[in-house]
């Protein structure tokens, strides 16, 4: 291993090359930065170099020929120690390096001692190690790696050099994947690096594990053979996908996803890989970041959605991921009901537009319309703790509520109508309805901050008084009426696309 093999990095590499050459290293470096991404690595060179018999003046690179170089590479050096602080973490071990560094190195220049996860010391391992670094003898240089420099005393940060790691990106990874690949005689497809490459999240040593269990797969690799090794997520479906949410086309959508599904394609991965890809689209319509900018392919897909439009999309995605977490038996769900809420929001705010004479206004289930206040006088009658709201009121106000519910948010009174108003209390002045639930799904949606704020907002218009909502959950519950036809499916084929469409846009079928 050399400097020139160790992937970007560049600055870093650049200023202890320097050192190296000029024979004047730091006594000690901190290295800190996400995992595997060439802490401990160019520790282990910098120890290597310095030792190098046969490296010449104003050179860096180690030669690995060498007696040095081979011990080292072999592990077997004495002037090259590595110490996991994750098992040597005390104060005892600490008093034994101390010992340890007092003994000129035997038969090189530099006793180089590597300290991995440095972070996991001691408070007095630490404190005894400040010690050796106010006064580290000429012949010692100290390497400390961690993944957790906050973790880390500020007294033993200011006496080290610090380079803080960068995680590589996804081009630079899938580029040294295909090197590597080359090298073996392999061919693999080039979407296979790129997935390997985002799923390792910048870690090299994650990207080159995964690629060495594809590579014995044989000698040409396609996704078949890869899915065995990593969940599938299609790159080309995801960008017909996105295009769809551009083009307002929630069927075609629908049917990408029922494909996916089909396909044995990991959508719980997939839905993940779709939220970075926004992302990065995000980071093009907003800053320019010509390092984000989509395929050729989308163009004028992207086009069609604003900054402002992407990011909310991504937060429906990420909200969606977050309301059925927990519903391991449909992973197509939540990217169902993303389809349906962003399209169905998008296509009300046009209609709204046309309607407005060319003035934009806000999707009308945006947000509740502000209401009147009532006058002080009535507002302190009707919520002061003699006035009480009692839940035969709530109870016949029910349909009515719901009703109004529909206006703003299809999906809520598919769950409210599964549920039973159970009792109202007072606590801290202010009534607490309390709303049961026999299934943890339905619970969960009320759950949602925006769906327990428009329900709570409709309460209080109804009743004239501040309420708050609570859920609890009840097996043995029975609702207060049978739910209407086109919200019996919940239960019956919540997953079916006549639903999710037929939800999302208030529709009904249409026989032929």
């Amino acid at each position: 291993m050399r400097f020139a093999d160790v992937l970007s990095q560049n600055p870093i590499k650049q200023t202890i090359q320097n050192q190296i050459a000029l024979k004047s290293p730091a006594h000690a470096y901190l290295f800190a930065g996400a995992r595997g991404i060439g802490k401990t690595t160019i520790a282990r060179l910098i120890g290597k170099s310095l030792n190098c018999k046969q490296r010449k003046q104003g050179e860096y690179e180690p030669c690995n020929a060498c007696t040095s170089c081979r011990d080292a590479n072999n592990g077997s050096s004495f002037n090259l120690v590595e110490i996991d602080a994750a098992s040597n973490r005390g104060i005892n071990e600490i008093k034994q390096l101390r010992e340890h560094v007092k003994y000129a190195p035997v038969g090189d220049t530099f006793k180089v001692f590597i300290i991995d996860e440095a972070h996991m010391l001691t408070t007095e391992a630490f404190n005894a190690f400040l010690k050796i670094l106010e006064e580290p003898p000429a012949h010692v240089v100290f390497i400390l790696a961690t993944t957790e420099i906050h973790k880390l005393p500020e007294t033993i940060v200011s006496r080290c050099q610090r380079f803080d790691f960068k995680r590589i990106s996804i081009a630079e990874m899938a580029c040294y994947l295909a090197g590597i690949a080359e090298k073996e005689n392999v061919q693999i497809e080039k979407e296979i690096l790129v997935t390997i490459a985002r799923r390792s999240e910048g870690c090299v040593r994650d990207a080159v594990s995964v690629l060495g269990q594809i590579v014995t797969l044989g000698k040409d690799i396609t996704w078949a053979e890869a899915s065995l090794v990593i969940p599938r997520s299609d790159m080309i479906k995801m960008e017909e996908f996105f295009s769809c949410f551009a083009l307002k086309q929630a069927k075609q959508a629908l049917r990408i996803i029922h494909e996916l599904y089909n396909e044995g394609v990991d959508l719980e991965r997939f839905n993940i890989d779709f939220i970075e890809f926004l992302r990065e689209i995000f980071l093009y319509k907003i800053i320019g970041d010509k390092t984000a900018e989509p395929p050729q392919e989308i163009t004028d897909a992207v086009a069609q959605l604003s900054g402002e439009e992407v990011k909310r999309l991504i937060k429906i995605c990420i909200d969606k991921i977050a309301l059925f977490k927990n519903l391991y038996e449909l992973p197509q769900l939540p990217l169902e009901m993303a389809v349906i809420e962003f399209i169905g929001e998008t296509t009300a705010a046009g209609a709204n537009l046309k309607q407005g004479n060319g003035h934009t206004s806000a999707p009308e289930h945006a947000k509740l319309p502000v209401m009147p206040h009532p006058q002080e006088t009535q507002k302190e009658s009707d919520n002061s703790p003699g006035v009480s709201l009692n839940i035969s009121e709530i109870l016949s106000l029910w349909p009515q509520i719901l009703g109004k519910i529909r206006e703003y948010n299809h999906s809520l009174p598919v769950a409210l109508n599964t549920s039973v108003p159970l009792r109202i209390d007072l606590e801290n002045k202010r009534h607490v309805l309390y709303v049961g639930f026999k299934y943890k799904l339905h619970k969960e949606v009320l759950d949602n901050f925006e769906n327990r704020n428009i329900l709570e907002e409709i309460l209080e218009r109804s009743t004239n008084k501040k309420v708050s909502v609570k859920t609890e959950l009840h097996e043995d519950i029975v609702p207060l009426q049978a739910p209407r036809q086109e919200e019996k499916c919940i239960e019956e084929d919540f997953n079916s696309v006549e639903f999710l469409v037929r939800e999302g846009f208030s529709g009904h079928i249409v026989e032929e």
